[in-house]
């Protein structure tokens, strides 16, 4: 007699086609996303344990239906915009959008827990926190002078005569912003399940306005600590004291806010179940196919490829060499000079904080300056017993600034291409010279006129796009 195994019905009550979907969603994830998120970074460890406590319980149900139509039109501007940021938060839509069929509700709570998940959201925050650390500095300056304490501020260190401070986007204090909203989205669901209410998504945005506005608070009484009695980097105690003011005037705070804002919120309505529509399954395996197509679409499409450099070819008495899509290395024996392409008012930037550290140097007191009448940032470079010197702004070749939002609005706006321009030389007046002399020249705009576009191959469909190279 010949035995046949038949899998069950449903598992620990969720139905055998939910199951079998988010496991190949899983699958499909596990491939596109690789190199992109972090697994075991704080904010995705964090962000995993803050979405039970987001997710409501309910009956079985049919599809959410505002997520789908959420994930699917995310779907099809990543087609337009093929960005991993947007895959991603279209994958969390169509996750939220399954979850009913689980006996789970996802609300607006549970999509600023995705949000704050994914690396771009860290990666803005750095990109964008250089104003705040300068002002951080000044205020800090300003009430240790004030307290007769003997300071200097150049840019964002703080310098006293036992040593000096650097206020970093890695440091312990602005680095735990992301924590810190995770911990308070958690809180946030711990006190919804528990109360049975839910509040309003302006109270939600209030709640994580605060938190940001409690994390500047920490972190410039955690800088008034870590100066006052000399806890220089690397001592227990300099870890201990920034936990400490992140517990006190963050955590504290968010408990108290958190319980308020949920107990004056609306209760939870009850939710009835919903039989599935005709059709649903195949709605929700069409979504698993769209997302697969675009998925691969992103994976394999680079718009950098469109960029065509002739290595050998100079821009004055800098020689070019092409180190990847987009990225060109120029060197004249005295002078280092990268030019970073980017792919649109979209794209991250490969500015010294990331490309530097990451080959092993310590980038110290970074500071914003004028050379030439140009507006730089400018930093020293460590690595062992070796120190550079190096300067970096974004250019199209005429138009030279350092702030984000200003170059973003120019490509957004149908302009020409932006580059991270980021020059190094052996001692400061080198430095200073070469920026000056790029600046003033015509070597950047020849440079930049030199750049030839390939012309886009003939349209094909998401699903038969030609691999190319992997995207950031």
């Amino acid at each position: 007699m010949q035995r046949t195994i038949s899998l069950p019905a449903a598992v620990h009550g969720v139905p055998r086609p939910t199951v079998v979907l988010l496991a190949l969603y899983a699958v499909v994830s596990l491939w596109v996303f690789q190199g992109f998120l972090k697994p075991y970074s704080l904010p995705f460890a964090l962000g995993m344990l803050a979405l039970p406590f987001c997710l409501l319980p309910g009956p079985v149900a049919g599809s959410d239906r505002r997520w789908m139509l959420a994930g699917a039109a995310l779907l099809l501007l990543t087609a337009l915009v093929p960005v991993k940021t947007l895959l991603f938060l279209s994958l969390g839509c169509l996750l939220f959008g399954i979850a009913p069929r689980a006996g789970l509700r996802a609300g607006p709570l549970a999509g600023l827990v995705w949000i704050f998940v994914t690396p771009i959201f860290t990666y803005f925050f750095n990109a964008f926190s250089f104003p705040i650390r300068l002002q951080l500095a000044a205020w800090a300056g300003g009430l240790l002078r004030g307290l007769a304490v003997p300071v200097s501020i150049q840019g964002h260190v703080i310098v006293q005569p036992n040593g000096s401070f650097s206020i970093d986007p890695g440091c312990m204090g602005l680095n735990m912003l992301v924590a810190s909203l995770l911990l308070g989205a958690m809180t946030l669901g711990y006190y919804q399940r528990r109360l049975q209410r839910r509040p309003g998504t302006p109270a939600l945005l209030f709640f994580f306005g605060v938190l940001c506005a409690c994390n500047v608070l920490a972190n410039l009484i955690r800088i008034l600590l870590l100066v006052w009695f000399v806890l220089l980097p690397g001592t227990p105690m300099h870890e201990v004291t920034g936990l400490a003011c992140l517990l006190l005037y963050v955590g504290v705070p968010a408990a108290f806010l958190a319980r308020r804002l949920i107990a004056r919120g609306q209760p939870l309505a009850a939710v009835e179940p919903v039989a599935p529509r005709p059709g649903g399954l195949r709605v929700q395996v069409l979504m698993l196919l769209l997302f697969t197509s675009v998925a691969t679409y992103v994976a394999n499409t680079d718009t950098n490829l469109q960029l065509s450099f002739l290595n050998g070819r100079k821009a004055g008495a800098y020689a070019i060499t092409e180190q990847v899509p987009g990225v060109l290395k120029l060197s004249d024996g005295q002078h280092l000079l990268y030019v970073k392409f980017v792919r649109g008012f979209y794209d991250t930037d490969h500015s010294p904080t990331i490309c530097w550290t990451g080959n092993g140097y310590t980038l110290a007191g970074a500071k914003e300056e004028r050379i030439g009448g140009q507006a730089v940032f400018t930093a020293q470079l460590q690595h062992e017993e070796a120190r550079l010197y190096t300067a970096w702004w974004y250019s199209d070749g005429a138009v030279h600034t350092t702030r984000q939002w200003e170059w973003r609005e120019r490509m957004l706006r149908g302009g020409r291409r932006f580059a991270v321009v980021n020059v190094t030389a052996a001692s400061p007046a080198a430095l200073r010279r070469e920026v000056a002399s790029l600046l003033g020249g015509n070597h950047l705009p020849a440079l930049f006129r030199s750049v030839e576009i390939r012309k886009w191959a003939d349209p094909a469909p998401l699903l038969f796009m030609n691999p190319q190279t992997n995207p950031r």
